[in-house]
């Protein structure tokens, strides 16, 4: 500066020689200006990045390292772990991991910066997460188990609970069957037309049994049944009366439609006791169906048995006419009847 300073004023004296042994004011001013701050760098005043190995000797909690071409350790951090340089290579391709640090590489000026991160944390992480996720995976199995076991007990539960439903409903005549099974078995040798006749009646209660079940899941299900499932269900039912050498006939009102299952279940357990009462001498029937104030059920029937013992309820009638075998009954079922 005090060069600069000296040539300025020996310049503006007029001090022609200057030029021929320095040159140009400007070009002398700025080199002196270049020299100045070289100066200051070397002494201190202004600092620069010149003493790499000052600058890692005082790094602490760092783990930077700076190497040459071949990755030779040039300069590096307090305390940073030892890296191989085959680790070095493999990591200028691509982050290395060991342990819990990760090496890193990055290409500089005349070699290579290597630093490494401690990604321990993270690998606990991500250990929890996978024993996390295994425990789930086991619960996750152990619950479809239960679930499954608890489906499985509930349709145990529910077949159960059908087959009781139907066993009651129809209890009285799967009773009557085996009884005239063995009776069957007893006589068919020795009495054909006997036999012959159980048959007939056990294909009677078949008949109510297969029908009445049916009805039955309906009503379970409280689903309006048809008027043309009734009217199966009678007309199955008279048909196989005939085996009997009954004569019957059946009439169903057509206005009839959807009808609810305890009122079709209703009249037709009536209609089988009707029949069930003197079975074996029975020798006519008809049925009649109509829709009046719910639904009506007429029998006319024709059998020796006194069936005003069936009458049990308001919504009942038993009439008799001069021939004592002759007799009318009626069953009305209101909608939602729990007859």
């Amino acid at each position: 500066m005090l060069l600069t300073i000296v040539y300025s004023v020996l310049y503006y004296a007029g001090a022609d020689w200057l030029l021929h042994l320095f040159g140009d004011i400007a070009a002398f001013q700025s080199v002196m200006y270049i020299l100045t701050f070289e100066f200051c760098i070397a002494c201190g005043y202004i600092h620069s990045n010149s003493r790499y190995v000052d600058l890692f000797a005082s790094s602490v909690g760092t783990s930077a390292e700076i190497t040459d071409k071949d990755f030779t350790v040039r300069y590096a951090a307090v305390n940073t772990a030892p890296i191989s340089k085959e680790t070095m290579k493999k990591a200028e391709q691509s982050p290395v991991t060991m342990g819990g640090l990760t090496v890193h590489t990055m290409p500089i000026d005349g070699g290579y910066a290597v630093w490494t991160e401690d990604v321990s944390a993270l690998r606990d992480i991500k250990e929890d997460s996978e024993l996390l996720a295994d425990e789930l995976a086991d619960r996750n199995e152990i619950l479809r188990y239960e679930y499954k076991r608890e489906a499985k007990r509930r349709k145990v539960e529910e077949q159960n609970r059908l087959y009781d439903l139907l066993r009651s409903a129809t209890q009285t005549q799967i009773d009557r069957i085996a009884e005239l099974t063995k009776e069957y078995r007893r006589i068919s040798s020795t009495d054909p037309d006997s036999a012959k006749t159980l048959l007939a009646e056990i294909a009677v209660l078949c008949s109510y049994i297969k029908r009445r079940k049916h009805l039955t899941l309906l009503t379970d299900r409280d689903i309006k049944i048809a008027e043309t499932e009734l009217h199966r269900a009678f007309n199955e039912s008279l048909q196989t009366l005939k085996l009997l050498g009954v004569r019957s006939s059946l009439y169903v009102d057509e206005s009839l439609s959807m009808l609810s299952g305890k009122t079709a279940t209703a009249v037709f357990d009536f209609y089988e006791s009707v029949i069930e009462a003197d079975i074996l001498n029975l020798t006519g029937i008809q049925v009649s169906l109509i829709k009046a104030n719910g639904l009506r059920l007429s029998l006319n029937v024709c059998c020796k048995a006194d069936l005003s013992a069936l009458v049990s309820g308001d919504g009942i009638r038993c009439e008799k006419e001069d021939d004592e075998e002759y007799q009318h009954l009626v069953f009305e079922a209101k909608e939602g009847d729990r007859k």
